[in-house]
């Protein structure tokens, strides 16, 4: 295993130390404490091996001696699961994005024009107006994902409609974009040319996001509001997100905790943050650029 990121995830290891057990090689950015009692509850204190950035590499060198081939297939073999991993991501993401742009054409204009006015886009013309193509982006996510039309959203009637024309990988990919709503994360850690950890401020629930545009250039402690997409154990977003500073914390969570309050009985959470998410955008607008995150395949 290599980094806390991978701690989570179910591996089936075939090698290890020179005892066959599972080896933990510290990376420079882990939290080495955390990850091994972690390991010593879910293995016990002997059920595996590891090497933390405080020892020295005679230990690698031993089990080397002890079980030659060790070192070259431990690292081998995890640099196969994240490679692994990257591609189905990258994979998942190509086609996500053919697909969704089939979806966007098939949006009616009355639509695109409800998701611009919710996201104050629209002038008193009617006529949509941005500063840029991201934010058109995200008029489309919105009218796809989040205004009923009339009674079901668009992703669900696009769902029904359509799924069977798709291939598997397409229908996979279309269901997993039907319940996800947008949130507030926080970034806990970031894994360098990979992705980000993120916590989800209203739910407290952490995970992996996949992002090698996130994992060049977002930092812990900042917040991104995005819609995520969960598909074969790979979390990503789905193609818009509104990035702010630490500082906006408190105002943010606040913010949704009041209206959670005010709209207690009128429906579930998702519901409710489908309505209220262009906030998170208008927000940004007003707040300006204080933070650049770089997000990309």
């Amino acid at each position: 295993m290599l980094g806390t990121e991978e701690f989570s995830r179910s591996r089936g290891f075939k090698f290890g130390g020179p005892e066959g057990k599972p080896l933990y090689i510290a990376g420079p950015d882990d939290d080495a404490t955390t990850v091994l009692r972690k390991l010593r509850k879910k293995l016990g204190e002997n059920g595996f091996n590891f090497i933390t950035p405080e020892d020295d590499w005679e230990a690698l060198e031993d089990d080397e001696t002890q079980q030659p081939g060790v070192v070259s297939r431990v690292l081998s073999h995890a640099t196969g699961l994240l490679d692994s991993e990257l591609r189905t991501y990258k994979r998942l993401r190509q086609i996500g994005m053919d697909l969704m742009s089939a979806v966007v054409k098939s949006l009616p204009k009355e639509l695109i024009l409800q998701a611009a006015r919710d996201l104050r886009l629209l002038d008193k013309k009617g006529r949509i107006v941005c500063d840029s193509e991201d934010e058109l982006s995200f008029v489309m996510d919105r009218a796809i994902h989040d205004i009923p039309w009339p009674e079901q959203r668009h992703i669900e009637t696009y769902h029904q409609e359509r799924a069977a024309k798709l291939s598997l990988d397409q229908q996979e990919i279309l269901r997993a974009h039907i319940e996800p709503v947008f949130s507030l994360y926080e970034v806990a850690e970031v894994s360098r040319g990979r992705g980000v950890w993120l916590v989800d401020l209203f739910r407290r629930q952490k995970f992996f996001l996949m992002d090698t545009g996130l994992g060049m250039t977002a930092e812990a402690g900042w917040l991104l509001a995005s819609r995520v997409i969960h598909l074969k154990g790979i979390y990503f977003t789905s193609g818009v997100s509104t990035p702010f500073g630490p500082e906006h914390k408190e105002r943010l969570t606040c913010h949704f905790a009041s209206l959670g309050e005010e709209n207690e009985g009128a429906g579930s959470w998702e519901k409710m943050m489908r309505r209220y998410a262009p906030y998170f955008f208008i927000e940004f607008k007003k707040t300006g650029v204080d933070v650049e995150f770089t997000s990309a395949i």
